[in-house]
This record gives structure tokens, sequence and C-alpha cells, in this order.
């Protein structure tokens, strides 16, 4: 029995296809009269192209300059794909002894399953090792959509400005209300300095 070939479930193909046309859905969203910040140098920083940048995890986040993001995107996708490995690997075992226990076949099998469990170990086996695979397509395809959202709503900040002309403070208030009960509070104050 050959077990070198892909399992792709169903949802990852809809994730993927969903990825495919998930451009042409940024342009819907962004749309083309949506204002432009500028940076430093008078340049324009578009969220738009900060979700170009990110359909290749990370230049979206070097795009906007938050370089330490990046480590952090591929380090989850190295993680993801490490257990993608090893549950293809557990599930493709245990996939092949379980059909062939079931099956009755009797030529030798180079599989080191087929003598150590029985029928019902064997598809529990395999069950929980293709959830756990399914489950780790999910967190890419999550992953890689978080990746898009941080760029492109870093791009919306990127040259948002918080200056020295808004303060709050914050004092006690007694009201003035005679002939009610002491009742003391809190006010805020928000000022606009020129």
């Amino acid at each position: 029995m050959n077990t070198n070939h892909w399992i792709v479930p169903s949802h990852f193909l809809k994730l993927a296809i969903f990825m495919m046309l998930l451009p042409g859905i940024s342009g819907l969203c962004f749309g083309q009269n949506a204002t432009q910040k500028t940076d430093d140098f008078g340049l324009r920083h578009s969220p738009q192209k900060a979700f170009r940048l990110s359909l290749i995890p990370g230049l979206g986040q070097a795009y906007n300059k938050k370089y330490w993001k990046i480590p952090i995107i591929y380090g989850g996708f190295g993680v993801l794909y490490y257990f993608r490995d090893s549950n293809r690997d557990e599930y493709l075992k245990f996939r092949e002894a379980y059909n062939y226990v079931s099956s009755g076949e009797t030529t030798p099998i180079n599989n080191e399953y087929v003598g150590r469990y029985d029928v019902e170990t064997l598809k529990s086996g395999r069950d929980y090792y293709r959830r756990n695979l399914e489950l780790t397509y999910i967190f890419a395809g999550v992953l890689y959509i978080l990746n898009l959202v941080d760029a492109t709503v870093d791009a919306h900040f990127y040259s948002y400005d918080i200056n020295d002309n808004l303060s709050l403070s914050i004092q006690p208030m007694i009201p003035d209300n005679p002939g009610k009960p002491y009742a003391p509070g809190i006010s805020l104050y928000f000022h606009l300095l020129p």
C-alpha cells in the first residue's frame, strides 16, 4: 500500500480557495478612494499595499517596519509545519495498519502497528491523528489570516500621532446639591491644549 500521497481535507480546500479570492475582497473592503497616510518621508503608507505584501507572510510587517513580528510569524508556521508532519506520519501509519488488519490480509507488511494494536485501537488512533492533522491546517489558516489582519491594521495606524496637546486629569468631585445627602465622586477632564 502506498503511503506517500497527500491527504487534503475538504475544508482545507475551501480555505485555499478563500485565500485566492482574498485580494479581490480586500479591494472591496478598502475601496479605491481610501485615505492614505504618509510616513516621515512624505511617502504614502497604504493599508492595501501592506495587505497585498502580507500575502507572503512577514512582508507586510516589514513594510510597516514591525520587524520583530516576522520571527513570530515564521516561528508559528514552523511549529505548525512540525506538527503537520508528525501528525501526518502517524495518521498514515495508523490508517495503513487499520486497513490491513480490518481487511484480513495475511501478506507481510512493513508497519510496526499491525501486530501491536487491535482493530479498535488502530481505528481510534487513525481518527485521533486525522483530527490533529486537520486542526493543524485550520491553525495555519488562522495564523495566515492574522498575519494579513495585523499588517493591514498596523498600516492604518502607521502615522497615527499622539502628541502632548491631549491630556486627561482625574479630580475629586463633591456635588453641590443643597438638601441632598453627601455623595463624593470622581470627575474626568479632557484638555486639548493649543
